[in-house]
């Protein structure tokens, strides 16, 4: 099982990827949102979390393309930010919006409990 994360400021990429270093679950990253995306489409992760601001290709360009590629996966955006009104619409594709600064604590409950939901849906699929 794996995570994509992607985020242009390699310093927020590192805080991401050491926060959740001991979920027991894979973390690749990248610093471009079209590699990014080139690694949801190789790994099949069952979550994306994507910067929203990020230089030619922004985070809900990402969220839109990633469930393209899989309409299951579940994309958190992060973003300093508030999201602007005009992209609000966009953005309830999201599983979850994460304001920046955020606290280790809060990133690795929102990643558990999606997780947690999609052990739920995958495990009632099977019956």
């Amino acid at each position: 099982m794996s995570i994509v994360v992607i985020d242009d400021n390699l310093s927020n990429l590192e805080f991401v990827a050491e926060a959740l270093a001991r979920s027991g679950v894979r973390i690749l990253t990248s610093g471009e949102p079209e590699k990014g995306l080139a690694l949801v489409a190789a790994h099949h992760p069952k979550i994306v979390l994507t910067d929203v601001i990020m230089p030619g290709m922004s985070g809900l360009d990402v969220l839109r393309e990633a469930k393209q590629l899989d309409s299951d996966v579940e994309v958190v955006l992060m973003s300093a930010d508030d999201l602007p009104q005009d992209r609000t619409q966009d953005a309830r594709m999201a599983a979850a919006y994460l304001r920046k600064p955020i606290s280790p604590a809060k990133l690795r409950d929102c990643v558990a409990r999606l997780l947690e939901k999609h052990d739920m849906n995958s495990h009632g699929a099977h019956r």
